[in-house]
């Protein structure tokens, strides 16, 4: 069975988002993904963003896990 393209671009955000919490620079992982630094921060912010309005738990408390 193929893999959805859905599926890769949600894989690659993750792993965007792994590495800008652990404080590697957005110009850095946009180097190793061949990106735009620009597409490392609106993706990884859209998902903090939903994050935060979906979590139950407090901001504080999600944003310990972002950068």
């Amino acid at each position: 069975m193929p893999v959805r393209a859905d599926r890769v671009k949600d894989d690659l955000i993750l792993n965007i988002i792994e590495l800008r919490a652990g404080g590697m620079s957005s110009y850095d992982i946009a180097y190793r993904f061949e990106l735009t630094p620009e597409f490392v921060r609106t993706a990884t912010n859209r998902v903090m963003k939903a994050d935060l309005k979906e979590s139950w738990e407090g901001r504080d408390t999600v944003l310990a896990h972002y950068w």
